[in-house]
């Protein structure tokens, strides 16, 4: 037992003293007794609080509206124009995006497709039957402009349906995420 008593300090001086070290001045150590430098990491930790992803959907949109507004469009885009609206929250770039060029009835189509697992493991994905034109966004330049470089693409595209979504019938499948794009390479960097 008194292995384990002396090896909490040793780890604490040995841990937390390097750790100090990223947030002080070169050669100078921050040395406190006990449990204190735990307790005072911790407490800087935790007084960040979570952080929402750079999608996290905005407050009383659901998850099909959001679905829509981050992934169909009529038709080609630059991604410069239309990643914005997707950017909402300050301070947030989303690091790339992907817009079907496809009806919104065409992806709710999709849900019908025989089922597949998700990269989450969940079994509600859906490959689209066939390749569609679909525009992809990549980060290229931070706050404040969120600058995007555009790559128009023809890939097959699979989504996570859910059923018993507010304002549709309750057994309809609906697109409630982009889970992948299967890669068949890009046709036109913009």
């Amino acid at each position: 037992m008194a292995g384990k008593d002396h090896f909490v300090p040793i780890a604490l001086t040995t841990v937390i003293p390097s750790f100090s070290s990223l947030l002080l001045p070169r050669g100078m150590m921050l040395h406190l007794p006990g449990p204190w430098p735990l307790l005072l990491l911790l407490l800087l930790l935790g007084s960040w609080g979570p952080v929402p992803p750079a999608a996290a959907r905005p407050p009383g949109v659901t998850a099909v509206q959001w679905f829509i507004t981050e992934h169909v469009r009529a038709g080609p885009v630059r991604c410069n124009t239309e990643m914005p609206q997707i950017n909402y929250r300050p301070n947030t770039c989303k690091g790339q995006n992907t817009f079907l060029q496809e009806s919104f009835q065409n992806v709710v189509a999709t849900c019908q497709q025989p089922n597949r697992t998700c990269k989450n493991g969940l079994g509600n994905c859906h490959k689209s039957a066939g390749r569609v034109n679909m525009t992809y966004c990549l980060l290229t330049g931070r706050r404040p402009q969120c600058t995007y470089r555009t790559t128009y693409q023809n890939q097959f595209y699979i989504v996570a349906c859910n059923n018993s979504q507010p304002g549709y019938p309750p057994n309809l499948l609906l697109p409630v995420h982009l889970d992948e794009t299967v890669p068949l390479g890009p046709t036109h960097f913009g």
